[in-house]
């Protein structure tokens, strides 16, 4: 499903291909979006996006996603858009045959970028509150290149980001350098990944819906049942 629309909300709705499990049995690629968002001040509420490779394609635009479930491979998570991510469980359900034939990048692709560097109107991800896990010993979020903050976050496994670059995918070549930042995060996975410890002066921007604009578009959670329905 593509969301070109501005102001889209969803509520319980579940974005689902399952073309990468069909390519999967046939030992083909498995690249498989479930949702692609280029629509600015959209929120996703209780919801399931659940694909391959590229499961979430967060395009453009200031996005909100709350409570959601997010499955996929590897790229799962990626785009240019402004996101913030709260209270949402990430779950990789890599195909290890298909990370193991990824070639690795040549070092000039290898470049970390500052992980905090996110200027007004640029993209970035924050993730606060949010449980990352899944099979294997690493999981294969996002891209190189992309600020990715996490704050408050259980991180079960090593998160490595991949790079791309021409329609290709890469396996990093050095597996040192600032990946990433975090605040006051938890879990085994992150003693393994590298990652700027961020002071709460640094981290306070992302630690709310103030890191897109939230204030002046987000509205209420929708009611969830019968009785808060009734009431309104």
């Amino acid at each position: 499903m593509t969301v070109e629309s501005d102001y889209f909300i969803a509520y319980g709705v579940v974005f689902r291909n399952d073309a990468a499990a069909a390519a999967k049995k046939k030992k083909a690629e498995g690249e498989a979006p479930a949702l692609r968002v280029l629509g600015t001040k959209a929120t996703f509420y209780n919801c399931t996006i659940e694909g391959g490779q590229g499961a979430l394609y967060d395009q453009m635009g200031l996005h909100y996603f709350k409570s959601c479930t997010i499955r996929g491979t590897i790229d799962f998570i990626f785009g240019s858009a402004k996101s913030f991510y709260e209270d949402c469980t990430i779950v990789s359900v890599n195909n290890m045959e298909e990370i193991m034939t990824l070639p690795v990048a040549p070092p000039q692709l290898d470049i970390h970028d500052n992980p905090i560097k996110v200027a007004p109107g640029k993209g970035g991800f924050s993730f606060k509150t949010c449980t990352i896990t899944g099979e294997g010993q690493q999981i294969f979020l996002g891209r190189m290149g992309t600020p990715s903050i996490y704050s408050y976050t259980q991180i079960a496994k090593e998160v490595v980001p991949i790079i791309y670059d021409k329609g290709n995918i890469f396996m990093p070549s050095n597996m040192t350098g600032r990946r990433c930042a975090t605040f006051k995060c938890y879990g085994p996975g992150l003693e393994k990944i590298w990652h700027v410890k961020l002071r709460y002066a640094e981290a306070i921007y992302f630690l709310g819906t103030d890191f897109i604009n939230g204030d002046s578009w987000i509205l209420s959670i929708p009611p969830t049942d019968a009785e808060t329905l009734l009431s309104v």
